[in-house]
Parts: structure tokens; C-alpha cells; sequence
């Protein structure tokens, strides 16, 4: 899970600039952006730990009631789940601040790391003056966010049945094959055979994966894109970038005069 956190650390500002450039180069992005990747990498796993924590806080006195309960031999009543219930509220508010930070963060502290290298603690600063500025703009922001979510992750779901359907039919075939012709020749379930299966079940399962991700491309893209072209209105660095002016006309110089004639 950490390394995966670092990767997506780095991979956050590669999707930036692929974003802003309208071009993915993995190589030379994964070398450009290694010390905002590590700037970020360690704000996530702060941000882990502070959540972690307070969970841990907010559900202690559940955990003690359960105890409490198992040690005088009875089972949990209602009159205990009443008690905790409020703990199980608090827990819901912070878990959806939690998500507010990371995608505030994602979508408009990596910018201004990205553009101006600054820090993340600085980021946050000025965005927070911006969002007081501008309160009914960025949470109409969140709203619309929240309803595209709902509705990509309905298309999300669509396409990935699809995808399934489509590579476990010729996966299926292929299976289904190689059982009748594993029959015809005698062999059994010995342990070569089970462990032959379950690789090629892994290969199937890698393919599935690699085609879901893919067709899930136009997906990934967009919410990026949307909170890039949401906050280049507010932020003239990245305005500038993804709506640079047109070239300046080449100077023409004047025709010279032609000379007087004389008399």
C-alpha cells in the first residue's frame, strides 16, 4: 500500500502535465516530477496516519461497549447500538472531510506545486484564500463533482461488465478446450496441473484488468480535466498554460518610399 501511495504520488503530476500538454511521456514525467511526487507522497501518509488515528479515537468507545458486553456474557442489545450511534455519525462527518482534503488537494493544490513549485502547505494557503473569495463558486464545484461521480461510476460499471463479457468469452472457449483435451489425454489434478491452471486463471485475470483500465482511459481523464479547466479561471498561472496567446503577427516592414523626381 505505501509503495502504491508513492506511485500514485508521482503519477498525480505525470497526469497533470499529460493533461495540460495533451501528451503522456511516463519516462521522462516519472524524472520531472520526483520531489513534488515525495511532497506529496509524504502529505498522503500524514493525512493516513491524522485519519487512522481519529478513527481509531471515535471508535474506541464502541469497541469498549462491545467488551463490555462479551464480558458480562451478553449479547450486544439495541440499547448499545443506540449509545454507539452517534460515534458512527461523527465517524461519517469525518470520513467526508477527509474526502473533501484529498480531492481539494488533487485537483487544486497539485497545480500550483506543479506550476509554481510550491509547497503543498503553501498551496493550501492560497487556495483556502481563494475559496473564501469565491465560496458559492467552489461548492458548486463539489455539487457537480459529486453528480458526475454518481454518473461515471454508472458508466464505470457498464463498460466494465462489458469488458469482462467480451474477454471471458474467448478466455472461456479457450478453457473449456483445454479441459476436454487434458481428459482426452489422461491427465489428472496433480499438483503441475493445478498450479499450470491457476497461472493461466492469473494471465485471464491480468488481461481482464489491463482491459478494463483501458477502456476506462476517457474516464480517468476527465474529472482531471474538469477540475483544470474549472480552476483556471481562478488561478492565472494554469489559465495561462492551458489557454496560451496566439503568436504575435510577423512585423512587415514599410515599402520605401520611392525617390522624388528631379525638376
Amino acid at each position: 500500500m505505501i509503495v502504491w501511495i508513492f506511485m500514485s504520488s508521482i503519477s498525480r503530476f505525470m497526469l497533470f502535465e499529460s493533461v495540460v500538454k495533451k501528451n503522456c511521456d511516463l519516462k521522462g514525467g516519472w524524472q520531472r516530477w520526483q520531489d513534488q511526487g515525495w511532497s506529496y507522497f509524504w502529505w498522503q501518509m500524514g493525512l493516513s496516519v491524522l485519519g487512522i488515528g481519529i478513527a481509531l479515537v471515535l471508535f474506541f468507545p464502541v469497541i469498549l461497549s462491545v467488551l463490555h458486553s462479551v464480558r458480562s456474557n451478553q449479547k450486544p442489545d439495541f440499547s448499545v447500538f443506540l449509545a454507539v450511534l452517534p460515534f458512527f455519525f461523527l465517524f461519517a462527518i469525518f470520513a467526508l472531510v477527509m474526502l473533501l482534503v484529498q480531492v481539494l488537494t488533487k485537483d487544486f493544490v497539485v497545480p500550483q506545486m506543479a506550476l509554481e513549485r510550491r509547497g503543498i502547505f503553501d498551496s493550501w494557503s492560497r487556495l483556502l484564500s481563494m475559496m473564501k473569495d469565491d465560496v458559492g463558486g467552489y461548492a458548486g464545484y463539489i455539487g457537480m463533482k459529486i453528480l458526475l461521480a454518481m454518473g461515471a461510476g454508472i458508466m464505470f460499471g457498464i463498460v466494465s461488465m462489458m469488458a469482462t463479457v467480451v474477454v471471458m468469452i474467448p478466455v472461456g472457449i479457450i478453457g473449456v478446450v483445454l479441459f476436454f483435451v487434458g481428459k482426452a489425454v489422461g491427465l489428472t489434478f496433480t499438483l503441475p496441473v493445478i498450479l499450470f491452471s491457476i497461472a493461466l486463471g492469473l494471465i485471464a485475470l491480468a488481461v481482464l484488468l489491463y482491459v478494463i483500465a483501458l477502456v476506462c482511459v476517457p474516464l480517468a481523464v476527465f474529472f482531471p480535466a474538469y477540475a483544470l479547466y474549472f480552476f483556471a479561471d481562478r488561478y492565472p498561472p494554469l489559465n495561462a498554460v492551458l489557454y496560451p496567446a496566439p503568436p504575435a503577427p510577423p512585423i512587415v516592414p514599410p515599402l520605401a518610399r520611392s525617390p522624388q523626381p528631379i525638376g
